[in-house]
């Protein structure tokens, strides 16, 4: 974790999470022992999959070329981080990699015409940034309240590589931008803020400067939070970024003093390519006496109508080679999009806007690719301090336009760790690109952890025999379940499991997101089942309570559907551990039903499977491992890829639903693979469990809130 002036250190933020105080606040884990010098291998391509000699490829200070069949191999640098590939007659390629895997880079030919434009999510940096566990008490801030331009810049250290390489890079600006940003959550709002608003916060003005530091050259406002701070607030907003550099017309669109002003759109020639910017939100406040968006005579955010999307995209294409659209709306955590979203995103098409790129659900969503344009149904966040489990993995979007028409574009995935982005490599970086590939339509496929989007693939055909009735097996990757009557296909909703460190921030720590490291819970390669990441817990026999391993935090769930739990485990010392699943009916406050079982644990490592069906009124699960002192001694037991499987009727298999149960035949399967690579090799499907050890029945909950408040 890269440590930045302000944050809290390690000892406090495991302190708050021991006591409760901080939900969701992903910390790293220990640092590993010794390694070797970091040894980088990879080849760098270009899109027809051709290897590229002479490619220059830098990573940190060290650099080397690729040789004929466009392979490299250095030795030095940092275990991960950012990498960069650079080559005569192509667009520089700088992508998140790790030294343990081999890292494919792909190089867009550059024809002097060809323009890159990244996109990043939602973007704030107040409330728990200022008080992390909201009560009042700001000794647990990340950010003084004072902090400067190059303060708030430090917060996109973990991704401003890959926002300072394209020519241009944009984020939705989710926050009013003031100079007393921060109020007591404990106490009566301030005037100054939306008085019945139920969630509204600002930044300080710091973070203009910082978005600019960091690479971000264009912001949208056209969202549910510029007007938290209302009229004067949003004032206060367009006074600090114009000051920052991103000016009315230029740097910022979606917002204004009028709603005439807020559909003005920002327009920026890149390569003889003239970028037109402009958007709008759905979500205007009708139920507040004061409203969230713009009218002739008041401030706020450009409000969606068809009638306003049509006429100003039909305008702005006038004027411009390229128009790029933003929709703010849709359903929070849902990853596909509203009625509304894919409608208003049609219209915004079909008047000419070539790139649709839509925020509000914090969450990875998919792509919509064709010939003539691209739509991006929701981004995720880039720099937010929500504590809800989906809000985590989000990506990066990169799109190469060629004469006003997208040729490639690539998600590069990236994960939310304490609130800050942090590329992802390896196993968790092909697990968040297929959350977004599942969910996608067009030319895609999941390459070395990217989705990469217009590039040539191929893809073959394969079969497993079906799982014997109540088994678990997982495909390996590389393959995917093709829709199919007769079983049920598996998504992991935690993602992280593994225990890998699959971040590139550089530093040798694992168990992001997880519990922190503390006395009694360690992440360590010497507990791995597999791969190099695992977690052990020990306990003295004069120790008092458990040991526990968990997620930090909740895991929203559907109600009726059928989960498994599953986990590798081992212990010389003990016989059994307990798991004990929290059951929630919202997504904050204490737990409503608490399901614990034994399960039991040998020398040799063993899965564990819990099966369970989400029962009534829940909306979250937490699950937890516990270890117990002994009567004497010390004990430890070792813990590897844990997973939480959310069970589905195989007809809705897709590349994200990588377990199989009870199938009734053989499975038909997919194999993808981008131009360049290898297709993989005959199916590999790896068993995983047999019979449950425990199969729960929960009654319903009692009801919670008709709206839980999830922001």
């Amino acid at each position: 974790m890269r440590l930045i002036p302000g944050r809290p250190s390690r000892r406090l933020l495991a302190l708050a999470l021991a006591l409760g105080l901080v939900a969701g606040v992903g910390v790293g884990g220990s640092l590993l022992p010794g390694r070797s010098a970091s040894t980088w291998t990879g080849r760098v391509l270009d899109l027809a999959g051709l290897p590229i000699e002479g490619a220059q490829i830098t990573i940190g200070d060290h650099v080397t070329r690729s040789d004929g069949d466009g392979s490299f191999r250095l030795s030095g640098g940092p275990r991960a981080g950012w990498i960069r590939a650079e080559a005569f007659g192509y667009l520089s390629r700088v992508r998140a990699a790790a030294s343990e895997h081999e890292v494919i880079l792909r190089l867009t030919p550059d024809d002097g015409r060809t323009v890159s434009i990244v996109f990043g999510g939602d973007v704030m940096a107040g409330r728990r940034f200022f008080d992390m566990d909201e009560d009042g008490d700001r000794r647990d801030a990340i950010l003084d309240l004072a902090a400067d331009g190059p303060a708030y810049a430090r917060l996109l250290d973990g991704v401003r590589p890959a926002l300072e390489a394209a020519d241009l890079a944009v984020v939705n600006l989710e926050t009013p931008l003031l100079d007393e940003p921060w109020f007591d959550p404990t106490a009566p709002r301030p005037a100054a803020f939306h008085p019945t608003k139920e969630f509204a916060f600002a930044s300080g003005r710091g973070l203009a400067e910082g978005l600019r530091l960091a690479g971000v050259d264009i912001t949208g406002l056209a969202n549910n939070h510029l007007h938290d701070a209302l009229d004067a607030g949003v004032d206060e907003t367009l006074a600090t970024l114009d000051a920052a550099g991103f000016g009315g017309g230029t740097g910022r669109y979606g917002g204004g003093l009028t709603s005439d002003a807020a559909w003005i759109p920002a327009i920026r020639e890149v390569r003889g390519t003239r970028i037109a910017f402009l958007g709008c939100t759905t979500i205007g406040g009708e139920e507040h006496a004061i409203r969230y968006v713009a009218t002739p005579t008041s401030a706020g955010a450009a409000a969606c109508d068809v009638a306003s999307i049509t006429r100003n995209v039909a305008k702005a294409a006038l004027d411009a080679d390229v128009v790029v659209f933003s929709i703010h709306g849709g359903f929070e955590y849902q990853r596909e999009p509203s009625d509304q979203i894919a409608l208003l995103s049609r219209v915004a098409r079909d008047a000419g806007a070539t790139l649709v790129v839509n925020h509000h659900p914090h969450v990875v969503g998919g792509v919509e690719a064709g010939a003539d344009g691209l739509t991006a149904w929701t981004m995720g966040n880039l720099l937010f301090d929500q504590t809800v489990w989906p809000t985590f993995p989000s990506y990066l979007l990169t799109v190469y336009l060629r004469d006003g028409k997208p040729i490639r574009a690539v998600a590069d995935p990236m994960l939310l760790d304490g609130f800050l982005p942090v590329g992802l490599t390896g196993d968790a970086a092909d697990r968040v690109a297929r959350l977004a590939a599942a969910r996608s339509t067009g030319p895609v496929v999941v390459a070395d952890g990217s989705l990469e989007i217009g590039l040539e693939a191929a893809s073959t055909a394969g079969t497993t025999d079906a799982a014997t009735a109540g088994t678990i097996e997982r495909l390996a990757r590389g393959w995917e379940p093709a829709p199919a009557p007769g079983g049920e296909v598996g998504r992991d909703l935690l993602f992280l499991g593994t225990f890998e460190d699959d971040d590139a921030d550089g530093e040798t720590e694992e168990g992001d997101l997880w519990l922190p490291p503390a006395r009694d819970r360690a992440y360590d390669p010497r507990a791995a089942a597999t791969g190099a990441g695992g977690a052990r817990l020990s306990r003295d026999a004069g120790n008092i309570g458990d040991a526990v391993l968990a997620p930090a935090h909740r895991v929203p769930v559907t109600v009726g559907r059928s989960m498994t739990f599953l986990a590798r485990v081992r212990s010389a010392d003990v016989s059994t551990i307990e798991l004990q699943l929290g059951w929630y009916n919202d997504l904050r406050g204490a737990s409503q039903e608490r399901s614990v079982v034994a399960l039991p644990v040998t020398k040799d490592w063993t899965v564990v499977r819990v099966d369970v069906v989400v029962p009534a009124n829940a909306v979250a699960i937490q699950p937890y491992l516990r270890l117990g002192p002994p009567r004497f001694g010390r004990v430890s037991v070792d813990i590897d890829d844990v997973a939480l499987v959310e069970w589905l009727p195989s007809e809705q298999a897709s590349a994200e639903t990588v377990y199989l149960r009870s199938a009734g035949g053989a499975v038909p399967l997919i194999g993808r693979a981008a131009a360049g690579e290898a297709l993989p090799a005959a199916p590999g499907v790896e068993p995983i469990a047999g019979a449950p050890n425990a199969v729960l029945t929960v009654g319903p909950l009692a009801p919670g809130p008709a709206a839980p408040p999830v922001e």
